[in-house]
């Protein structure tokens, strides 16, 4: 149960880092998680006073019920750090290589002498994830471009 709570708030600390379109329903998890975790501490407190009262039908019964969300929960767990992992795994993949001049990305891959190999990062993002590119100018930018504008 420990190494469950520990695990929880670990994975709890990661899902910032996870793209918007996922989070909600990975948070929802998370939040099932726990309730299963409360739900096995209790389960087991009853377990314990069913025994300690000696009523062994309804211990029976309890414990049943404690093996069945058991095995909910050992999934849900799984499930969740598997959807996490591959949220992150689509958000970042690797080095990527970037031209420190004009910005322009490589391919993996390819040959880096290659003009072909290299497109505007834009492209390239747009291709690999489901961001969506917008366009801006930073203030240091605006004010060299557009030194009178404020």
């Amino acid at each position: 149960m420990l190494v469950s709570i520990i695990k929880w708030r670990q994975l709890s600390q990661v899902a910032p880092f996870i793209p918007e379109r996922s989070r909600g329903q990975i948070t929802r998890y998370l939040n099932l998680h726990l309730l299963l975790m409360a739900f096995f501490l209790l389960g087991y407190v009853g377990v314990a006073t069913v025994f300690i009262f000696g009523v062994p039908s309804i211990g029976e019964l309890v414990v049943s019920v404690i093996f069945l969300a058991g095995a909910i929960f050992v999934f849900l767990g799984i499930m969740i750090q598997l959807r996490m992992l591959k949220e992150i795994q689509k958000t970042i993949k690797g080095l990527l290589p970037i031209c420190s001049a004009c910005k322009k990305v490589r391919r993996p891959d390819t040959n880096p002498r290659d003009e072909d190999s290299w497109s505007e990062i834009e492209t390239y993002i747009s291709e690999k994830t489901e961001a969506d590119i917008s366009h801006s100018l930073c203030p240091q930018c605006k004010a060299e471009l557009y030194p009178g504008l404020r």
